[in-house]
C-alpha cells in the first residue's frame, strides 16, 4: 500500500515471521516403503524374509551378510542393528502367497494384502503371517495356518509405530536380562543338589557316585584246581619240552662255533 507521502505501509506478514510448519510426510509411502523394502540394505523385499523381535523385515541374505560383516559396518548400522546377534535373534517368515508382484504376501484367512494399509503380526514359535483383524475376530491357541499352539507372548507386530517398538525393544532387555540370570543360577543348582541325600530314603542317589572298576567274579574252587592241573599237564608235555629243547638247544649250538668261525674267517684272511 502506498501512503500519501510516496511511502509504503508494512503489513502483519511483513512484520511478524511465523515459525515455518514442517513439511507433511506422506505416510502411505512411508508405510508402503516399510513393507517393500530390506530394513538393512534398502534393496526390494524378497524371499527368504526375515523378521526380527522389532517387527522390522529384512531379506535374510543381507542378515547373512552382515553377520559376517559385522566388524567393516558403519556405526550408524550398528546401532540400528544392536539387537541381531545371530540368526537365533530372527525368525523366517512363513508368507502366503498372493498374484499381486509388488505385495509381498497376504492374510491365509481375510486375504488382505501386506502393503502397509492394515496391520500384520507373525508368530515367533512358526514363522506364519497372520492379519490383526484374522486374531481378533478368530481368536485361537493355535495358527490359523499351520495349526501350531502359541501364546500371546508370541505374537509381534510387523512394522509397529515407534512408542510400541520402544516397548518391544524393551521387553527384548527384559528377556535376555532373564536368560542371562537363568543361565548363572543353573550350574549352582546342579552342584548344590550333586552328592546331597534323597530326603526321603536319606540314601545318595547312584549317579553321584563314582564309578567304579570292575571287578571278574571269583572262580568255583573246583573249577580253579582243574585248570590248575591241566596247565601243569600241558608245560610237563612232551611237545612243549621238544620246543623248548630245541631252542635252546640251537643257541648252545650258535655259541659254541662262535669262536670257531671267527678264527676260521680270521685265518682265510
Amino acid at each position: 500500500k502506498m501512503g500519501g507521502d510516496g511511502g509504503s505501509i508494512p503489513s502483519r506478514a511483513d512484520l511478524v515471521k511465523e515459525k515455518k510448519k514442517p513439511p507433511k510426510v506422506d505416510m502411505e509411502a512411508v508405510q508402503s516403503t516399510l513393507w517393500r523394502m530390506c530394513a538393512l540394505s534398502q534393496e526390494l523385499l524378497r524371499p527368504p524374509v526375515v523378521a526380527c523381535a522389532l517387527g522390522r523385515l529384512y531379506n535374510k541374505e543381507a542378515i547373512l551378510n552382515f553377520l559376517l560383516t559385522r566388524d567393516e559396518m558403519p556405526a550408524e548400522k550398528l546401532e540400528l542393528m544392536s539387537h541381531i546377534r545371530n540368526l537365533k535373534d530372527v525368525v523366517t517368515l512363513n508368507l502366503t502367497e498372493t498374484p499381486e508382484p509388488s505385495v509381498l504376501g497376504c492374510c491365509p484367512v481375510t486375504n488382505l494384502l501386506m502393503n502397509g494399509k492394515h496391520k500384520f503380526v507373525y508368530l515367533r514359535t512358526c514363522g506364519c503371517v497372520l492379519s490383526e483383524r484374522c486374531l481378533r475376530e478368530v481368536p485361537s491357541d493355535s495358527c490359523h495356518k499351520c495349526n501350531k499352539a502359541y501364546t500371546e507372548d508370541d505374537v509381534v507386530p510387523l512394522n509397529p509405530p515407534p512408542e510400541q517398538a520402544e516397548a518391544l525393544r524393551a521387553a527384548i532387555l527384559a528377556r535376555r536380562k532373564a536368560d542371562k540370570g537363568a543361565k548363572k543360577s543353573k550350574p549352582k543348582a546342579e552342584s548344590d543338589d550333586k552328592g546331597r541325600a534323597s530326603p526321603a530314603t536319606g540314601k545318595r542317589k547312584a549317579e553321584d557316585d563314582p564309578p567304579r572298576a570292575a571287578t571278574a567274579p571269583a572262580l568255583d574252587p573246583a573249577i580253579d584246581a582243574a585248570l590248575k592241573e591241566r596247565l601243569a599237564e600241558i608245560k610237563s608235555s612232551a611237545t612243549m619240552k621238544k620246543m623248548f629243547l630245541d631252542e635252546k638247544s640251537k643257541e648252545k649250538k650258535d655259541d659254541r662255533n662262535f669262536m670257531s668261525r671267527t678264527a676260521f674267517r680270521q685265518s682265510f684272511y
